[in-house]
């Protein structure tokens, strides 16, 4: 891959194989095809899952979505509290959109 080539554009392969590398930003693409039926069977397990491990590496865009995924129950058991602990962990990355879940949630 080319450092300065945008991760999103890249092909389902080899998003793929960055997402199993650990690639946090492979993972949040990745999780988007999914969720949105993008190439692939859509799924909105798989994209919780590999929004779940980039937010787990401190990614506000995965934390936003897999807070989206919890608040409606989207591929996980929603939880409310749940959504505004990623929601919290977003927005004090200055994610504005985290931040105005999380008002919501309030």
């Amino acid at each position: 891959m080319n450092p300065k080539q945008d991760i999103s554009s890249l092909s389902l392969e080899d998003l793929e194989k960055l997402a199993d590398a650990g690639n946090a930003e492979a993972q949040f693409f990745l999780a988007k095809r999914f969720f949105y039926g993008e190439g692939v069977e859509q799924s909105d397990k798989k994209a919780s899952f590999l929004w779940k491990k980039a937010a787990e590496q401190g990614n506000a865009r995965a934390q936003l979505d897999l807070g989206c995924c919890y608040y409606n129950g989207q591929g996980v058991r929603q939880s409310y509290e749940e959504a505004a602990r990623l929601f919290r962990m977003a927005a004090e990355q200055d994610n504005v959109n985290a931040q105005f879940n999380l008002a919501l949630c309030y």
